[in-house]
């Protein structure tokens, strides 16, 4: 998708209606084929692989938006 907001105009201008039901349309087939995926990953008993090259996990080299597993388990173990 390639959108863009006029900047100087007011939340009820920008983004056109378009392109937030645009938006909302691919975030949910997004959302569908990662399930499909994550099912068929189920039925054939293959776990998610991690660190791949060229995955999230090297796209987040500051840890801004990727939840790593030792950051959750660091957190979980504070507060057990």
């Amino acid at each position: 998708m390639a959108g863009q907001a006029e900047m100087d105009q007011g939340g009820e201008v920008a983004p056109p209606f378009s392109d937030i039901r645009t938006a909302e349309f691919l975030g949910r087939r997004v959302a569908e084929v990662a399930q499909e995926l994550s099912a068929g990953r189920a039925a054939l008993n293959r776990r998610p692989v991690r660190g791949i090259p060229g995955g999230a996990d090297g796209q987040d080299p500051e840890r801004r938006g990727v939840a790593h597993r030792e950051d959750i388990e660091a957190i979980a173990s504070t507060t057990a």
